[in-house]
């Protein structure tokens, strides 16, 4: 399973990450100290410390940031979220916290658009925050219009599924998607193209991941530190031949209330949240992500500094 795979390496990585910035605290310049004659302390000489200065430039563009910072947070603003499953569902009624938090602060809050072509249906209502007085309707404008009517908000709803034709243009996009083949088409969509970053959240029946990421398009061309995405580290989420050896049910079935532990969108869909909370509002962030595992009750962060995970 991808996320239980996930997880086990993320703990590793994290222990060996941890394991080479001690290395790096406690690593000093080489050569010999040269002591004045008119003071008891050591000090080093020009030469010295040249080699000093240049050792640790060297040292510091080879390690990798542990921090990443938001440049022009005012700026980003707009939000696609596509998908409006449980997952999906359960972070767009979330949203509206994080928006009110930011115009508190002086932001000048979020502008989203949530897109998802399905309807509802009669087993959407067991897992997904829908009623029968929905049934029929367009799972993106019930979610939009409930949301705009409490909080007074203006977000829009696209009933029209995202493909690689696809237009728009959005500073974070947001996929709660439940195959391979739906984030195949996203990322080569113009709207992805355009994007400044990529949050993606997936699950399996205990488990799952949200990974934050800058794609590499033109928008992050100059962009110091780039997160990779979600699809650079795990190739084999964006393979839609894979989709076929998924045999886990959708979490709008009522079979999935058997098979899939109740309350795994929740625990995504909150975590996520609380990351960008934190990048938003403190402007910074030390973890991009997380590996979730409901069954064992564990949570592996993803540090900024992960680049690659390898199988």
């Amino acid at each position: 399973m991808f996320t239980t795979l996930g997880a086990n390496l993320v703990f590793k990585c994290i222990q060996l990450i941890d394991r080479h910035l001690i290395q790096a605290s406690i690593k000093g310049c080489s050569g010999d100290p040269d002591f004045s004659r008119n003071s008891s302390r050591p000090s080093i000489s020009c030469r010295q410390r040249r080699l000093c200065s240049n050792s640790l430039e060297r040292r510091h563009k080879s390690m990798r940031p542990t921090l990443h910072k938001l440049n022009h947070s005012r700026t980003m603003y707009r939000v696609a979220v596509i998908g409006c499953g449980g997952t999906g569902s359960a972070l767009i009624g979330g949203l509206p916290f994080l928006h009110q938090a930011l115009l508190v602060a002086g932001h000048p809050g979020l502008q989203v658009i949530v897109a998802d072509g399905d309807r509802v249906s009669t087993t959407n209502c067991v897992r997904q925050a829908f009623s029968e007085s929905e049934i029929g309707l367009f799972k993106s404008t019930v979610l939009v219009n409930r949301l705009n009517l409490f909080w007074g908000l203006n977000w829009q709803a696209s009933t029209e599924y995202v493909t690689r034709k696809t237009q728009g243009k959005v500073d974070i996009v947001i996929s709660c998607v439940d195959t391979r083949s739906a984030r195949f088409e996203l990322i080569r969509s113009p709207l992805f193209k355009e994007c400044a970053y990529w949050l993606d959240l997936g699950n399996t029946a205990d488990g799952g991941q949200f990974v934050l990421g800058q794609p590499k398009n033109n928008r992050n061309r100059r962009t110091p530190h780039r997160l990779p995405t979600v699809a650079e580290m795990f190739p084999e989420i964006v393979e839609p031949a894979l989709d076929k050896n998924d045999d886990l049910p959708s979490c709008s079935a009522v079979a999935a209330l058997e098979r899939q532990e109740p309350f795994i969108n929740q625990t995504l869909a909150f975590h996520a949240l609380a990351m960008l909370a934190r990048l938003f509002r403190h402007g910074q962030i030390t973890h991009r992500g997380g590996f979730i595992n409901l069954s064992s009750g564990r949570l592996a962060p993803l540090p900024v500094g992960t680049r690659q995970l390898e199988h």
